[in-house]
C-alpha cells in the first residue's frame, strides 16, 4: 500500500500544514504531490520522499471534502486506491477532505518512545516563536540587511501589502531605490503574497543587483542567459525551471522567443530597473518598451524603478505610468491635462506645509478637490491660531494625501526632503603635466596610452605621489579609476613605493573575491586603500570610510555621482573628502573645470547635471579635445543648470514627497525594528536549537560566531549551514560592515529552516516525567499536559496568518478529565518533575484513564481553539474592513485605485472568514505526570 497511484492521499512528513495531499502522477524518478487546501504542488524524489500513506483503520472516523462524516467499519482496496466503508455508504480516499491533519505524539507514548521534557518545553517554545514571528508586522522588513532608514521602510511597508502593487519607484540617486525594490520583494516573498519574481535590467546592472538581492535580502536569484535557456532541453519553457529570475533587458529584446517564454511564464512580481530608458512617443515605442510592456501585461505585480525626474520628460513619464495601468493611463492628452490640476493640489499642500495663509481661490480648489470630506469649518480652522488650526491643517493635509493624483503609484524622495546627507568637501589638487604626457593633452586617461618600456608611468605621474601623500595620514581611502589595468598598475607602485595594506576590485575578479577584498577594507585594521575600476562606483557601500581619491573623472557626470554616491549616502557619519588631482593644460582640467564650476557636482548633488549632459555633449567633447571655447561651455553650463534647477524646483511636489515618507509612523517602523534587533530572545533560543541539533557555536569575535556541524549532528544537513560552516552575527551594524558575515534574524533562512527542521519531525513531541522526591500534595497521581496547534490553511497570498499563524494551544487533563492548565503552568511542572524511562513506568502507561484524558484533551483544544478563531476573525475584520471602505471611497475621487484592488479587498476578506473559520487543531506534542513514587521502579 506504499505505491504512488495516481488519486492516493498522502501527508508530507516536514510541511504538516499543507493539509491532505494527493498523487498527481508519478514515474521512476519522481513524484508530483497536490495539496488542495494551501494551493500547492510539490515534486518528490520518489526515492526517500518524505511522504506518509493515509490509512484509516476500522473504528476511525473519517470526513469527505463535501463536509460529512463516515465511521470505518471496512476498508478495501480498488486498482491500488482506497475505500472506506460505513454502515450505510461507502467513501472513497479521492474524496476525503483536504483539511485533515495527522499527529503522532501518543502513538510514541504507547510504544514506550519518549524524549526528555527539555526538549518537549523547546518543542513549544518553539511553536510560540513561529507564530509572533509569522504574526509580526515587522515580518519581511527586519531582516534585510539593510541600514533602517524611515522611508525606504515605508515605502516596503505600504506598497508590500498591496495586492499586486504596480508601482513607480522613482527617489533620486543615492536615496536606495534598489533596495526598496528588494525589500519589497522580500516582505512578499518572506509573507507568502508572492512566490514568483523576474527582474529585469540592463546588462551592466545584472551582478549588481544579483548580489545586493543575495547579500541583503538572502534571495538567490539565478541568472538567465541563452547558456542557461538551452540547459533545460529545447521542448521546455526555460523561465519555468526557477522561482527567482534576473535577466538582461536586451538580451530580452533581442529574442522574441525568449520574451515569449518569459511572459508566458507567468509571475507575481516584474522589476524593471532604469526605466527611464525605456523610450516612448505616441505612436513610436522603442523595442526595449514594447518587450517591457508584454512582460508587464503578464506579471501581477510591477515594480518600475528610475530616478529621472518627470518633469524633464512628461511624454516618457506617461509612457512609464501607462505600464503600470494601461487602461488608468491611455490617453496622453488626458494625462496632460490632468497634471495641470495635479499641480494645483501640489501648491496648495505646499502651502499647508509651508504655514503661507490660504486664499480665497485656494480654498474653492479644495472644496473642488475634495468635496464633502473638506467641510467649512475645517477649511475656516486652518486659519486659527494654535493646537485647531494645526489639527484642521493636518487634517487637509491627510485628505489631499489620500486623493493626490499619482501619488498612489509614484513614490518619490528627493534629497531636499531627506535630513542627515553629510556635506561634500572638494579637495582639487592642480598637478604639473608630466612631459611624458605631452604628447597627450586631449587624453582623459593618459597613463593608458603612455609607452615606455624602460620607465613605469606610475614613476612619472604626480597623481601617484598625491596619493601616497594622502595615505601617509592613515585615512582609509576608496579609490575609483575608469580601467582595471590601471587598478593593477597602482597597486604594483604602491606595493613598490609604499607599505600600505592594499585591496583590489575590479570586473575580472569574481564575485566571491570582490566580497571579501570589500570586507578586508572594512575591517577597522584591513586595508587601507581599496583600488577600484569603474565597476566600485555600482552598488556598493563603502560609507565606513571618509575619502574618495578620484584618480580620474568620467566624461558622464551620473557616473560622477554614481563613484560619489559609494560614500555619500543617508547615515554616512563623517563630511566626505573628495580628492580630486588633475593634470593642468589637459583634458583633465577642462574636465574638473566643467564639473566644477558648470555643473558644481562636487560640493553638491547636481540635479540637473543629467540633462545638461544631454544637452552640451557635443561641445563639452570639442573642449576635450582643446577645439571649443572652453570659457562660453563654462557659462552656457551654468545658465542652463540654474534654467533647470529652477525648473526643477519648482515642479517639486511637496505633497508626493510626504506620501513617500510620512516620517512619524516610518520613524516608529524604523524604532521596532531596532527594538527587536536590541531583543536577545532570538540569540538564546537559537541556541537551544543549536545544541539540540548538534550544531557546534563558537565565538568570532564581538557579537559575531562561528557555527560550523560537528560529529554529534542530528541530521544530515542543517538548513541554510554551508558544509564549510558559517560565520554570523546577530548585529546589524556589523553586518553591514561585513558583507562576509550572515545576518541572523527571524526572516533568515537558517532560523525558519532550523523551526521548520524542529516541528517538522517528532522531536520533543512525547515526553514522560514524575515529580521529583514527594509529589506536591494538591498534585494528582496523573496529569496529561496536551499541545495542539490550531493551523489555518488557506493559500499563502491570502497572508491568514497575519490574523491566525499556527498557534499552540495548551491544555492540562486532571483523572477526573478536568481542564486545569492555568493551575498547572508549563514551568511548574518542569521545575519539579524529572524525566522517567517509559520502560519502568509500563503498568501506568497501560492505565485506561490516559485514553479518556485524551479524548478530553481534544475536547477542550477544539473549546479552546473556537475562542482564537473567534479573536482572529475580529482582528481580521477591524483590520481590512476600513481599508475596503477607504477604497471605496478614494475611488470616487482617485482614478489610481484600480477596481481590482477593490474587488480583491473585498473577496480577500471573504476568503479568509471561510480560512480562519475552517481551522482545526492539530495534536502536536504531550506529557505525562506521574506521581513521585513511580521514580522508585527504575
Amino acid at each position: 500500500m506504499n505505491d504512488f497511484v495516481s488519486g492516493s492521499r498522502w501527508i508530507s512528513e516536514p510541511e504538516p500544514e499543507l493539509g491532505l495531499g494527493m498523487v498527481l502522477s508519478a514515474d521512476q524518478r519522481r513524484v508530483t504531490m497536490l495539496f488542495h487546501a494551501s494551493g500547492e504542488t510539490r515534486i518528490y524524489a520518489r526515492q526517500g520522499a518524505p511522504l506518509v500513506r493515509v490509512h484509516f483503520q476500522p473504528g476511525d472516523t473519517v470526513q469527505s471534502h463535501e463536509g460529512w462524516s463516515l465511521q470505518v467499519e471496512a476498508v478495501r482496496e480498488e486498482q491500488g486506491l482506497l475505500v472506506y466503508v460505513g454502515a450505510e455508504r461507502e467513501l472513497p480516499e479521492t474524496l476525503l477532505s483536504n483539511f485533515i491533519s495527522f499527529s503522532k505524539p501518543q502513538e510514541r507514548l504507547f510504544a514506550g518512545q519518549t524524549d526528555p521534557q527539555r526538549l518537549f518545553a523547546l518543542r513549544l517554545e518553539t511553536l510560540e516563536q513561529a507564530a509572533a514571528a509569522r504574526q509580526s508586522e515587522l515580518r519581511g522588513l527586519v531582516g534585510a540587511r539593510v541600514d533602517l532608514l524611515p522611508h525606504q521602510l515605508w515605502i516596503a511597508h505600504e506598497v508590500a501589502e498591496r495586492y499586486a502593487p504596480r508601482v513607480l519607484l522613482a527617489d533620486e540617486v543615492g536615496l536606495g531605490k534598489t533596495i526598496e525594490a528588494g525589500l519589497i520583494l522580500h516582505r512578499m516573498l518572506v509573507s507568502g503574497r508572492a512566490g514568483r519574481a523576474l527582474i529585469v535590467v540592463p546588462e551592466p546592472l545584472i551582478n549588481q543587483w544579483f548580489l545586493e538581492m543575495r547579500r541583503r535580502f538572502n534571495l538567490a536569484f539565478s541568472i538567465y542567459d541563452e547558456e542557461r535557456c538551452l540547459e533545460g532541453g529545447a521542448d521546455d519553457n526555460p523561465f519555468l525551471a526557477e522561482q527567482l529570475i534576473l535577466c538582461g533587458r536586451d538580451w530580452l529584446t533581442a529574442s522574441p522567443q525568449r520574451l515569449e517564454e518569459a511572459a508566458a511564464a507567468g509571475w507575481d512580481v516584474l522589476v524593471v530597473d532604469e526605466a527611464h530608458h525605456l523610450a516612448w512617443e505616441p505612436g513610436a515605442p522603442s523595442p526595449a518598451y514594447l518587450a517591457v510592456e508584454q512582460l508587464a501585461a503578464s506579471a501581477a505585480g510591477l515594480l518600475l524603478l528610475t530616478a529621472t525626474p518627470e518633469q524633464l520628460g512628461p511624454n516618457g513619464h506617461f509612457a512609464r505610468l501607462r505600464l503600470l495601468d494601461p487602461d488608468r493611463f491611455h490617453d496622453l492628452d488626458v494625462f496632460r491635462h490632468e497634471s495641470q490640476a495635479y499641480r494645483k493640489v501640489a501648491r496648495i499642500a505646499d502651502a499647508l506645509l509651508s504655514y503661507r495663509p490660504l486664499d480665497l481661490a485656494d480654498l474653492d480648489e479644495l472644496r473642488a478637490c475634495l468635496g464633502e470630506k473638506a467641510g467649512d469649518e475645517t477649511l475656516e480652522a486652518v486659519s486659527l491660531p494654535g493646537a485647531d488650526g494645526e489639527a484642521a491643517r493636518q487634517a487637509l493635509i491627510e485628505a489631499l494625501l489620500d486623493r493626490h493624483g499619482t501619488g498612489r503609484v509614484l513614490f518619490r524622495n528627493t534629497r531636499a526632503a531627506m535630513p542627515n546627507f553629510p556635506q561634500r568637501i572638494p579637495r582639487p589638487q592642480a598637478l604639473p603635466c608630466p612631459a611624458q604626457y605631452a604628447a597627450l593633452p586631449a587624453s582623459l586617461t593618459p597613463e593608458r596610452e603612455y609607452r615606455d618600456a624602460d620607465t613605469p608611468w606610475w614613476r612619472i605621474d604626480p597623481r601617484v605621489d598625491a596619493l601616497l601623500e594622502l595615505l601617509a595620514g592613515g585615512e582609509k581611502v576608496l579609490l575609483i579609476c575608469a580601467r582595471r589595468e590601471t587598478v593593477l598598475e597602482l597597486e604594483t607602485a604602491l606595493r613598490l613605493r609604499s607599505g600600505v595594506a592594499t585591496a583590489l576590485f575590479h570586473e575580472d575578479m569574481n564575485l566571491l573575491a570582490r566580497d571579501r577584498a570589500a570586507a578586508w577594507f572594512a575591517e577597522p585594521d584591513g586595508a587601507r586603500v581599496l583600488l577600484c575600476s569603474e565597476i566600485g562606483s555600482e552598488g556598493r557601500n563603502f560609507q565606513f570610510a571618509h575619502h574618495l581619491f578620484l584618480f580620474d573623472l568620467p566624461e558622464n557626470p551620473d557616473l560622477l555621482e554614481q563613484r560619489i554616491g559609494r560614500l555619500d549616502r543617508i547615515g554616512q557619519s563623517e563630511d566626505i573628502q573628495l580628492h580630486i588631482p588633475y593634470l593642468t593644460g589637459s583634458a583633465q582640467e577642462v574636465l574638473y573645470r566643467w564639473y566644477a564650476q558648470g555643473l558644481d557636482a562636487f560640493a553638491r548633488y547636481a540635479r540637473a547635471a543629467d540633462a545638461v549632459y544631454e544637452r552640451l555633449r557635443a561641445p563639452l567633447r570639442e573642449a576635450l579635445n582643446g577645439r571649443g571655447d572652453v570659457e562660453a561651455l563654462l557659462t552656457q553650463t551654468a545658465t542652463l543648470r540654474e534654467e533647470l534647477g529652477a525648473e526643477l524646483e519648482r515642479g517639486r511636489d511637496r505633497l508626493l514627497e510626504l506620501h513617500s515618507c510620512r516620517s512619524q509612523p516610518a520613524g516608529e517602523l524604523a524604532e521596532r525594528i531596532a527594538d527587536q534587533d536590541a531583543d536577545p530572545a532570538l540569540a538564546a533560543f537559537l541556541e537551544r536549537l543549536f545544541d539540540h541539533f548538534g550544531v557546534d557555536h563558537e565565538e568570532h569575535s564581538a557579537d559575531a560566531h562561528i557555527l560550523h556541524a560537528s560529529e554529534r549532528m542530528l541530521t544530515a544537513a542543517f538548513p541554510a549551514l554551508p558544509e564549510e560552516g558559517l560565520t554570523a552575527t546577530f548585529s546589524r551594524s556589523r553586518a553591514l560592515a561585513r558583507d562576509d558575515m550572515a545576518f541572523l534574524s527571524w526572516d533568515h533562512p537558517l532560523v525558519n529552516g532550523a523551526i521548520e527542521l524542529l516541528l517538522g519531525a517528532e522531536h520533543g513531541n512525547c515526553a514522560l516525567v514524575a515529580w521529583r522526591g514527594r509529589s506536591p500534595e494538591e498534585a494528582p497521581d496523573l496529569l496529561l499536559e496536551a499541545v495542539y496547534v490550531l493551523e489555518c490553511i488557506a493559500p499563502g497570498a491570502l497572508q491568514a496568518d497575519r490574523f491566525l499563524p499556527p498557534t499552540a494551544l495548551r491544555v492540562v487533563i486532571d483523572p477526573h478529565l478536568k481542564e486545569c492548565s492555568e493551575h498547572w503552568a508549563g514551568e511548574l511542572i518542569s521545575a519539579g518533575c524529572s524525566d522517567v524511562p517509559a520502560a519502568a513506568v509500563r503498568e501506568a502507561l497501560a492505565d485506561r484513564r490516559l485514553r479518556r484524558m485524551l479524548d478530553a484533551a481534544a475536547i477542550a483544544a477544539g473549546q479552546h481553539a473556537e475562542q482564537v478563531i473567534q479573536q482572529a476573525l475580529v482582528r481580521m475584520q477591524l483590520t481590512l474592513t476600513p481599508e475596503v471602505e477607504r477604497l471605496r471611497a478614494l475611488a470616487t475621487v482617485n482614478p489610481n485605485v484600480r477596481a481590482t484592488e477593490i474587488d480583491f479587498a473585498e473577496q480577500r476578506i471573504a476568503e479568509l472568514h471561510q480560512a480562519l473559520s475552517a481551522a482545526r487543531p492539530r495534536f502536536d506534542a504531550l506529557r505525562v505526570v506521574l506521581k513521585a513514587d513511580v521514580q522508585a521502579d527504575r
